[in-house]
Formats: C-alpha cells, structure tokens, sequence
C-alpha cells in the first residue's frame, strides 16, 4: 500500500512556491511585537473575538496580553482548519467517507497517523478527541506476513519510503491511548468491538510484527528516527550508500527515538490488557517494557556526555567492505531526549543530567530545542536547491519537538527550562500568520527566496504549544485513574495576585472551569467546587465543576554567602550524596536554587540534606533526592543566617577559608557571621527596550569578566539575560551592572562589573520606566535609539524617550 505523496520531493517544492495565506483573523499588532519575556500573568479573559473558529469547542484561555492570547487562539484556529470533511484529500489513501478527520497541515493534506497520533498526545485530543478517534480509525493494514492481523499502518516518506526503513507504526498506540484517557471508552466502536479493544488488538499485532522482523539481538529495534526520514538527518556517507545499492540508514541504525516509542507502546499494551481484565498479558507487556528500557538505557545512554545518543549503528552490517562496530551517534535527537524523560526511561538522575547538559552542547540554538544537534555540516547551505532531503531536518526547529522538550522539563519540576522553551516558541510563531511546519535553527522561519519553510498550519506544531499550556503551565497529567494536575507555573506569572483563568475544558462526561493563582510546581490547595480535594478528577465525575488552585510559589535563582560566592553542586554532579559546596558564581544549573513553600532548597531535581540526618556540629551538607525529612528543611533567620530546625544548627561555611570546593556543614548559629549570611534569590528575569520587537538586556558574548559590556541583543532566554533585582542593583551572570569608571558623564558606557555596592551600581525604576543612576542623575539608555543587536548601553540625560522605556519581566 502506497501513501499518497508520501511527502515526495515534487509535492515540496511547489510547497515552497507557495505565498503565505491571508488568514481572516487579526494580525498580530506591532505593539505586540515584543519579547515573550513580557509573559507576566493571566487573567480570566476571553481569547481575542474573531480567532476562534466557527463551532469550535476548544476551551479557551485568556491573558492581559494579546499575544498570549493569540498564541492559544491561533493554535486552536490551526488545528480546527487542518479539519477536513473530504471523502478523500488529494492522493490520500485512505477513504473518509465525509467524515471529519484531521490533515497533517496546509500542504500536507491528507491524514497521517503519526501527525495525529502524537497531536492528540501533545494536547489535541482533550479538545478534540472525537475527530482524533475517527482520523486514526482508518489508519490500519493489513500485516503483509499474515493475512489474518490487522496492524497500524506505517507512514511513508519519498526518502526512506518504507518498512522496514521507517518502523514507527507503533505510534498508533499512543494517540489511541491519549484518546482513550480523555473520553473513555467508546463501546460500539465499529459494530464488533470498543475502541479500546480495537486499539488493543492492533496494537499487540503491531509489537508482534516487529519483534519477528525488525528486533535486532541487543534487544533493540531498527528503524531510521521517528520523523526524521529524510537524509539530512544522516550523515552523507549513509545517501551515498544508498545511491550506490546498499541498505539505507533506517535499515542499519536503531534510533533512540523508535526505540522510545516501541517501550510506549508496550507499557500502553500493559495497561490496556490490564483494562480489559487480561492480567497474563498485562505482566508480559510489562517485562518486555523492562527488557527494552534496559537496553536502551544500556545500548544509547552516553555516560561521558550525560545525554542519549542519537543512534547506534547495528552491529556486524558490511557496506563497501566494512563491518560496523556498532557504533554510537555523535548528536542528540531533540524529540528522544525529551520522550526519554517524559516515558520514564530516564531514571531522575539521568533525566536532570538531560535537561542540564543539552542546552548547554557548543552552538546550541538559543531559538529552541532542534531535531538535531549539532548540524552534520554536509548538508549545510542547500536550501536553495530542489532537493528538501537535504536540508529538511538538519538541525532545524521544529514546534512538536518543542512542546514535547518543555513538557518533559515541566514532568521534572523544572520551571525554568519549561519557562525559556515557552517562551521561545511564542517567539517563533510570532512571525508567522501560523504554526509552522519547522524553522532554522536562528529561528528563521523562511527560506533564502523569502518563501516559507515547511508547510503552513501544520498540525503536531498548534498541538506542541497545546501542550505547554494544558500539561505544562496547567499540568494535566491524563491517566487511566483519573485527570491529575501538576502544574509549572513560571514565578512571573504571580504579579498582582494574577490568576490562570477561562480554561474550560471537557474530560469524559464532565466539564471543568480550571483557575491557577499563584506561581511554582507544587500545589498549596486544590478545591473541586470549592471543596479541598486531592489533585486529581476521578473518571465517573459528570456534569458542570471548578477547580481552583493555589500554587505554593518558590524563587529560584542563586543563594549566595561568603565573598559572594554561591551554594553549589560540586561538579555539576545531580547523583545522590554530591556535596554540597561554596563556589565562584556562575550562572550555571548547578547554583540554580529554588526555594520552596515547604522550607525545601531543590538544585539539579534533589534536595539539599544534612547528612544522615545528622545533628552534631560539622555535618556535611549533601545532595539528596527530596522526601520531606527534618534534614531538608530550612528556614531563614532574622540575620541572613539558614537554620535547619530539625538540629538548631546552621549551614555554614566551615574553617577560616573561602575556597572554592568547601564542602558546606552545620554549625551553631552564630548571629552575624559572614560564614553563616546567605542571601536567597532575587528578582530576575529580562529586560528588554518596551517599544521594540526584540532587543533584551545582554552580557555581551555571554561572559562576565570585568570590562563585559552591557548591551542589547536579540532575546533568546539564555542566562545571558536573566537580571537579577538585589536591592537597588542589576546583576547579570554573577556580576553588577555598572557605570564605568564611576562616572557621571554623558554617553559614559555600561559594563559588568563585581558587585561593590558603589552609586555606579544603583538603579532606580522610574514611573515611565525609565532606570535612573542617582550618582550621575542619568538614566540608562540606548545610544541609537534603534533595536541594534550588540549596542553597547550607556547613561544619559533622563529625557523619557523610548530609549530609556525598559520593560522589566522580573520573576
């Protein structure tokens, strides 16, 4: 069976010709082109009027901020446009009969399984689960190796066009799992069966044909990656393989991410037998989801690098003569990663070490999570050409992939990193009428003629941002016990007692008004109907509810003590028992400190533990996974000083040194000890020019040596931009901004600078926003009066132009 188009060459180039549709909703309006720094809270509020589409039940979300809104409302205008009633799209294969189903996106208009399987995942099937339900039931074949099994069907590319090259089919069982979680069961399915024994019977044929066929003996599946099946997400020698007549990668490769989805679609095996009452089954899937986690975990973790590879190479294949060792990839693939910690394959050690050392890779996109990293140079520069196999996901950013990265960061507790992936896609979209298909890794999402890459108004791209809001800032953890809530709400998002409001949604036979007040990842109270309630919908609820929820809040940022030195995580190290130490500050995850409601310090996804639980003097300070013990609490004391109330003791800095690498102990409180003063965080966030569309406060070149000059540069939520409030100074990467020299003149520049308390360090707000320097009564301003990446700041007269206007998103 041949998919229409498969996505073949021809179809994508005269994509790209293409001219950008004229929606008929509102443009987003130059006021609104701004940093989305400026997400600072929400409120309840309809979605803009006129975006929603015609009948469509989606819920909606409101915020003081128009692009907030229109973020949400375009995502939902896009996944209700992909909603096509055609008997059958152009070369589709599969025949609708009229009844609504869902395309990939403008210009893939035919259904996919796997476009729709992962959008209903991401989000799209609590608005929408019905025409999720009919699009994936005519996505079956026939198993060509036996005539009496019906299996998901296997997409096909023009690139690697088949089974056994793509082997992904098996993400049927996703979308139909996530389906099943939002509206239940649906009994008379097809005549014969429910959806659920439907789902249950293909998915157990799907896992069983590729045990006997594509199952390598480590354990592993062949397979190229998920979605990547284009060249250029493999090295060149594999395309110059195939040219000559050898196998293709998907044939000699086993990807991290295939691999993820056949452990998924066991565990959802699992629980589907367990559903319907088949408890041998269940335990089989179970043990078989153990077996291939292990190898994954075995096979692809790269214990040097603290990240999964990529791929391995399967063992023993010759080409050209060479036998292959079985060697790793040298690159991550975005959507593995974030699949390992969301699934769970990544234990929480592994899963931190992930979401610290990704970003953190040379030359990674500050534009968002890429398909891949780093780029293979060799395909590079051909996206003028005809060919999109070479260019098509090198490296390139794609929204999907986004949504999943934030969502497994918000799973962690990671506020931060589920914050900057946020943000960073309200950017992109931004510059589009909608959810792109992809972007370049500098967030470009046109090419080298002007046109638009990819198609436009794709479908897993709307549903990626879906799922920052419903499972990452709402945290709406679907499961076969009901619908838990977990939210992540960034810390700005808690001013002026704001409130996340108008989310309405429909969860089986209930319908739910959902408010968040406050900020943080941990819930203080959960009321349902104004009843204290645990944090979870049970399925059987009916009718009309409200769900209110109190965040506990927390600040995260540096605690800093002796010589102005920073609490720290030795080597970076998130494994239990790390000490904790005093360090030169950084700027780095391992001093990112969160402070939370129930007198906890959390870094890198643990606690910070008095060894042992121990109450003597000198016991050392440790990492260690949080379980709410008297040796993880701590409370600020009236002299700056961290208590630990469980011994009467305080975290100190032991000996008469401030040493980089001093393991940090108890001690007796002493009031007014500099080895005992701590200051916790502070403020911080971006501050970007509030007339522009892009400029943010920026160490230049991302350092902080004294002399670093303060300037504007495009936001890209690096730490780079993060200022920090301390009183009346403005700290970046552990330094103070600074008046240079301690000067007083006109056009005198803004540089780092260690912190001194000094009048060349304070800074005042002023009502029209403007940040006045008292020692020389001038106010910091931008020397072109232009949104320039790279201009170095300055003080000057106060004159209230927009070269002064600086909007502050302190958390």
């Amino acid at each position: 069976m041949n998919h229409p188009l498969t996505r073949k060459m021809h179809k994508r180039n005269k994509m790209h010709k293409r001219k950008e549709s004229a929606m008929n909703r509102p443009r987003l309006s130059a006021a609104w082109a701004v940093p989305v720094a400026m997400v600072v809270a929400l409120v309840p509020t309809l979605a803009a009027p006129g975006w929603a589409a015609e009948g469509d039940p989606a819920p909606t979300l409101g915020t003081p901020f128009n692009y907030i809104n229109d973020a949400y409302s375009k995502a939902v205008q896009d996944i209700w446009n992909d909603k096509s009633n055609d008997v059958q799209g152009t070369g589709e294969v599969f025949n609708f009969g009229g009844i609504s189903h869902f395309h990939a996106g403008k210009h893939w208009d035919q259904a996919w399984l796997r476009d729709t399987s992962f959008s209903a995942d991401l989000g799209l099937a609590i608005p929408y689960p019905d025409i999720a339900r009919k699009t994936i039931s005519k996505m079956v074949q026939q198993d060509p190796n036996n005539s009496n099994a019906k299996v998901w069907y296997q997409d096909q590319s023009g690139h690697f066009p088949k089974w056994p090259d793509l082997t992904d089919s098996i993400v049927g069982a996703v979308g139909a799992w996530s389906i099943y979680l939002t509206e239940g069961n649906t009994a008379d399915f097809n005549g014969t069966q429910s959806f659920l024994d439907w789902s249950y019977e293909l998915t157990q044929n799907t896992l069983k044909r590729a045990e006997r066929e594509v199952q390598d003996s480590t354990g592993l599946f062949k397979g190229c990656s998920v979605f990547m099946e284009s060249f250029s997400a493999y090295p060149s020698k594999y395309w110059e393989d195939e040219r000559a007549g050898y196998d293709s990668a998907g044939k000699k490769t086993m990807a991290l991410s295939t691999n993820l989805l056949y452990y998924r679609g066991y565990q959802i095996a699992a629980k589907m037998a367990t559903k319907l009452g088949k408890a041998t089954d269940a335990q089989t899937y179970t043990n078989k989801a153990a077996n291939l986690k292990a190898a994954i975990n075995g096979n692809l973790w790269d214990q040097d690098k603290g990240y999964y590879a990529y791929y391995v190479e399967v063992k023993n294949t010759v080409t050209r003569g060479i036998t292959s060792v079985g060697a790793k990839s040298d690159r991550i693939e975005g959507l593995g990663e974030a699949l390992a910690i969301l699934w769970g394959v990544a234990d929480d050690n592994k899963a931190a070490k992930v979401l610290q050392n990704v970003p953190r890779m040379t030359g990674f996109p500050s534009a968002g999570m890429p398909t891949l990293w780093p780029k293979y140079p060799e395909w590079e520069g051909n996206e003028s050409g005809t060919d999109t196999s070479q260019y098509y996901h090198n490296g390139m950013i794609w929204p999907f992939v986004q949504g999943y990265w934030a969502w497994a960061a918000a799973s962690q507790g990671d506020v931060d990193t589920f914050h900057s992936e946020l943000r960073k896609l309200l950017s992109l979209q931004h510059q589009t009428d909608t959810f792109q298909e992809f972007y370049k890794d500098d967030g470009n999402p046109r090419l080298p003629d002007g046109s638009l890459r990819g198609s436009e108004r794709q479908l897993w791209s709307a549903s990626g941002f879906l799922a920052m809001i419903y499972h990452g800032l709402f945290g709406m953890n679907l499961t076969e016990n009901g619908l838990e809530f977990r939210p992540t709400v960034p810390a700005n998002f808690n001013v002026s007692a704001a409130r996340l409001d108008s989310m309405k949604i429909k969860y089986r036979n209930a319908t739910l008004d959902i408010s968040i007040l406050g900020a943080g990842n941990a819930i203080k109270e959960f009321k349902l109907d104004g009843a204290n309630h645990a944090p979870i919908i049970p399925t059987d609820l009916t009718g009309q509810h409200t769900v209110q929820i109190e965040m506990a809040g927390s600040r995260i940022g540096p605690v800093t003590g002796l010589a102005g030195k920073c609490i720290d995580v030795r080597g970076a190290n998130p494994a239990q028992g790390t000490p904790i130490q005093l360090q030169q500050c950084n700027g780095t995850p391992a001093q990112r400190v969160t402070v939370t409601w129930d007198q906890s310090l959390r870094v890198l996804g643990k606690c910070v533990d008095v060894t042992g639980g121990g109450m003597s003097d000198g016991t050392n300070i440790q990492l260690y996974p949080c379980n709410n013990t008297g040796a993880q609490r701590w409370e600020p004391t009236s002299s700056g000083g961290i208590r630990n109330p469980q011994s009467g003791l305080c975290l100190a800095v032991p000996g008469t040194t401030s040493d980089d690498g001093t393991q940090l102990q108890i001690k007796p409180c002493v009031n007014g000890s500099d080895r005992q003063k701590w200051t916790l965080p502070v403020p911080r966030g971006p501050i970007n020019l509030t007339n522009t569309a892009g400029p943010c406060i920026d160490a230049a070149g991302s350092k902080n040596n004294n002399g670093t000059a303060v300037q504007l540069f495009t936001c890209n939520g690096t730490d780079a931009q993060v200022v920090y409030q301390d009183g009346s100074s403005l700290r970046l990467l552990g330094k103070c901004m600074d008046v240079a020299g301690g000067k007083t003149d006109n056009e005198t520049k803004v540089q780092l600078y260690d912190c001194n308390g000094t009048g060349a360090q304070v800074w005042e707000v002023q009502s029209n926003g403007a940040l006045r320097n008292p020692q020389s009564d001038r106010c910091l301003d931008d020397p072109d009066a232009s949104p320039t990446p790279g201009t170095q700041l300055q003080i000057y007269d106060c004159n209230g132009t927009d070269a002064q206007k600086w909007y502050r998103s302190l958390l």
